[in-house]
């Protein structure tokens, strides 16, 4: 089944930021499956399955990297260009802000693609709360952009300058959360960012974000896989028409946070072999499924082009 392609919202000057807000969001996500690369989401060019939501349909698939990119993973980021990707999450904590640009940079110079082709998401610190415009500032400076797609506040903590990770009882400062969100809306307003959004936030904190909010959070990005599935979250997101994206899609195998029980599921692997796919591609197909933005994590060149090939 082809994509469904919506027109881009139409400019009507009685109609409301939220309307807009609201109405770019939905455009973006139908007109383009969020993919990978730096925590990111990309553009695959080929027809792709589609899901039923709020009365709307979807195709998506976001791959992403969300540690600090040594230098040789510059790369890596180029393969993800070249197989497809065409959705980018990043984030100033990660460190790699400036790769990601240097590798988009290229792509774009040597016209393999175009600025409008890519979605690039990347995230407000938690000691940052303080002045979202500068620092989406310093991260447009970082990216080589002039603006990025979706830009979303990393956690529902306030931290001090000079915290330690992972934080002390002192470093936990005082969340003003109407404040913080108002520089959200700022950056919205002034053309930096062409979304806001949220990681890491409940169906609670959510509301209470609600209550303040002139222009509402436009997604939510929270960790999700077959062994937590987040159905309570997804439910309220998709009655609020908030997107989800799903970090940790394969459950951080391997990593002192992750577990290893989605990749090691005998349940899974018997699904897997049954459709000559990799366990990998089977859990990636079905969180696409669900209607959710998806964000695998590797550095690995057969694993990148492996994680783009659930669409068959």
């Amino acid at each position: 089944m082809a994509m469904v392609v919506a027109s881009t919202p139409g400019g009507n000057s009685s109609r409301s930021s939220r309307d807009v807000h609201i109405d770019w969001i939905n455009w973006v996500v139908r007109r383009r499956i969020l993919g990978p690369v730096d925590q990111g989401h990309l553009v695959p060019k080929k027809e792709v399955p589609q899901v039923e939501k709020n009365g709307s349909k979807y195709g998506r698939t976001e791959y992403g990297k969300q540690n600090a990119v040594p230098p040789h993973q510059y790369e890596e980021m180029k393969t993800d260009v070249e197989v497809g990707y065409r959705h980018f999450d990043t984030a100033s904590y990660y460190g790699s802000e400036g790769t990601l640009g240097g590798a988009l940079k290229e792509a774009f110079q040597s016209g393999h693609i175009k600025r409008e082709e890519v979605f690039v998401t990347t995230k407000l610190w938690d000691d940052k709360h303080d002045d979202p415009l500068a620092t989406i500032t310093k991260s447009l400076k970082n990216l080589q952009l002039e603006y990025v797609d979706l830009y979303l506040l990393h956690w529902h903590v306030r931290l001090r300058k000079g915290h330690t990770l992972p934080p002390k009882e002192e470093d936990f400062l005082p969340l003003d959360i109407k404040s913080t969100w108002q520089g959200m809306e700022k950056c919205f307003e002034l053309g930096l960012t062409k979304a806001i959004g949220v990681s890491n936030f409940s169906c609670k904190k959510i509301e209470d974000l609600l209550k303040h909010a002139k222009i509402p959070t436009a997604a939510n990005q929270v960790e999700m896989h077959p062994m937590w599935q987040q159905k309570k979250l997804r439910e309220y997101c998709s009655k609020m028409k908030i997107q989800v994206c799903a970090f940790s899609p394969l459950g951080a195998p391997n990593t002192p946070w992750g577990s290893n029980m989605v990749m090691d599921s005998p349940v899974i692997k018997e699904i897997a072999q049954k459709h000559g796919k990799s366990i990998a591609q089977v859990v990636l197909r079905w969180e696409i499924e669900q209607g959710v933005c998806v964000i695998p994590k590797s550095y690995n060149k057969g694993r990148i082009i492996e994680n783009f090939q659930v669409f068959d």
